[in-house]
């Protein structure tokens, strides 16, 4: 059985969150809105849960050090043994690295753990752009 985002949702009560349901209620009152329906208020609830990124709490705090730079020499495109090179570290150690990182992010591989650092801000875009 698939299930949509509203199911899903719903299952970890975002939108039944007390967070959405004041911000929607604060965001339609700043659009001139002070009086919303429950309609009104559910819709946006659904719309701003639906798009809300959520920012895990100390996000910096955790990586280490390596690992962000793990990430970061990753994202840049470099593989194991270049990282390891640069790192002074062994091959081995930057899997571990890796490994860490992503049951940390909650990723299943590199990629995915790069997205997730560049969304919340470890990873700067425009650092990798000026690297290349």
């Amino acid at each position: 059985m698939v299930k949509t985002k509203q199911e899903s949702l719903r299952k970890t009560n975002l939108i039944d969150s007390p967070f959405f349901k004041v911000f929607a209620k604060n965001y339609l009152d700043y659009l001139g809105n002070s009086s919303p329906t429950n309609k009104q208020l559910a819709e946006i609830q659904a719309l701003l849960s639906n798009t809300w990124i959520r920012l895990p709490i100390c996000f910096d705090l955790r990586l280490s050090e390596q690992e962000k730079q793990c990430l970061y020499l990753s994202a840049q495109g470099k593989e194991v043994k270049e990282i390891a090179a640069f790192l002074k570290v062994s091959t081995r150690r930057v899997t571990q690295h890796r490994q860490s990182i992503f049951q940390k992010l909650n990723c299943k591989n590199i990629t995915s753990a790069i997205i997730v650092g560049l969304r919340f801000g470890v990873i700067k875009a425009e650092h990798l752009l000026d690297e290349k």
